[in-house]
């Protein structure tokens, strides 16, 4: 397929612009401003750890607990499907913009590449 040189060159620029997005997505909004909710496997870890923690304080006779209670927050203590789901659409859209990025800079790299060797030989 042939590409002229100016259309190469918008979709580097393109490219560039992809990744500069999935860079701001991936370090500052991901990383620093919604680090929280992200991580939230780890706060349904923790949750589901302290009603564990709470049944073995009870049935080592350490502490009085209403084990049904304990019960159904340990059955709570999961995160919901929908979050997982919007994680997993996040994570497939960044991953798509990191591909289309690598594709359109390398479109215009090897564009300059090929015109190089033309004009060397």
């Amino acid at each position: 397929m042939k590409i002229s040189d100016n259309w190469a060159r918008k979709l580097e620029v393109l490219g560039y612009i992809l990744l500069f997005i999935v860079f701001v997505w991936e370090f500052i909004v991901k990383n620093l401003l919604m680090e929280n909710f992200y991580n939230a496997d780890w706060y349904y870890l923790n949750q589901r750890l302290y009603y564990m923690f709470l049944m073995l304080e009870a049935n080592l006779g350490i502490g009085a607990i209403n084990e049904q209670a304990v019960i159904e927050g340990f059955k709570d203590a999961v995160q919901s499907e929908y979050v997982q789901s919007q994680l997993h659409f996040v994570n497939l859209i960044e991953s798509v913009l990191q591909i289309l990025s690598t594709i359109f800079i390398a479109i215009g790299r090897f564009q300059e590449i090929k015109n190089s060797r033309r004009e060397g030989n």
